[in-house]
């Protein structure tokens, strides 16, 4: 599929899943699932960060902002399957000089999906985060180092990478927008997110549909 066509189809996508997603002005008051919630907003704000660059022939930007979108959502399945109570206090406390200080301990990437892991978060999930790193990792950091990916892109190649990092960022907020009716409390429309993501295969990697 062409880029310019992906991105239309991708719109489509993200405005389907945010109908199945609907209110969530019902999402508990509980520090988790607050937190939880912050980052799969932060999530959907890459996203959308994302599409709007590539629009903008920002191509090098846009697959860095794909590690920022993985990264909130790692996040924020951390926060709900895996992190202790007091990390999620760390989160949730008012940006002060000594919150901050707190906050830096509560881990990387690699460190949060190790967490993950070992945790109750359903079994295709971790999957799809594990696999989202190993595919793309050393990548993602070349692009955030301004490292020889970026500097050296080919033509040929820099549409395949944009093509393939637009259909991993789709996967992604397909999961996010699930994890956030399971926060708000809306389970029931997680069978409307499956229906979305059905309709839009062509938009998201083959082994993330529907995840």
């Amino acid at each position: 599929m062409e880029l310019d066509i992906l991105l239309e189809r991708s719109d489509a996508l993200h405005e389907a899943l945010a109908e199945a997603v609907g209110d969530l002005d019902a999402v508990p008051a509980a520090e988790r699932a607050t937190v939880t919630m912050d980052a799969l907003l932060l999530s959907h704000q890459h996203s959308t960060a994302l599409r709007l660059t590539l629009e903008a022939d920002l191509g090098a930007s846009a697959i860095g902002l794909l590690r920022m979108q993985y990264e909130a959502v790692l996040r924020a399945v951390w926060a709900l399957f895996a992190a202790d109570a007091s990390d999620i206090a760390a989160l949730a406390a008012p940006l002060t000089p000594g919150t901050l200080k707190a906050a830096k301990s509560l881990g990387l990437a690699a460190e949060l999906l190790t967490a993950i892991e070992k945790s109750q978060a359903p079994d295709d999930l971790k999957r799809s985060l594990r696999e989202f790193r190993t595919s793309s990792w050393d990548v993602l950091n070349s692009y955030i180092h301004a490292g020889i990916h970026p500097l050296r892109r080919v033509d040929g190649n820099a549409v395949h990478e944009l093509v393939t990092a637009l259909k991993m960022s789709n996967g992604l907020a397909a999961i996010s927008s699930a994890l956030m009716v399971i926060v708000g409390q809306r389970s029931k429309r997680q069978g409307d997110i499956n229906v979305v993501c059905a309709g839009y295969q062509d938009c998201m990697p083959a082994r993330h549909n529907g995840s």
